[in-house]
């Protein structure tokens, strides 16, 4: 995507925790989204990313997680 001109890429990623991923039904892993934003940066694409704060039965340390998440990536 890079070589065709690809500079930026929009995520709807939701949750930066295991579980709120699930209650979100979202197929995708932590670990799946680290590596996808790492390899993104690394071949020069910007990643945008959306999550979702504050749904229906999201606990705190979920929230405190996704926030965890947004700083590290």
């Amino acid at each position: 995507m890079a070589d065709s001109g690809c500079i930026g890429l929009y995520c709807g990623v939701e949750s930066g925790s295991i579980s709120g991923l699930l209650k979100k039904k979202k197929d995708l892993t932590v670990e799946t989204m680290r590596t996808f934003f790492s390899l993104t940066k690394s071949v020069g694409i910007n990643v945008y990313a959306t999550f979702c704060i504050g749904t229906p039965n999201e606990t705190e340390e979920e929230i405190d997680e996704t926030y965890a998440f947004i700083n590290e990536v």
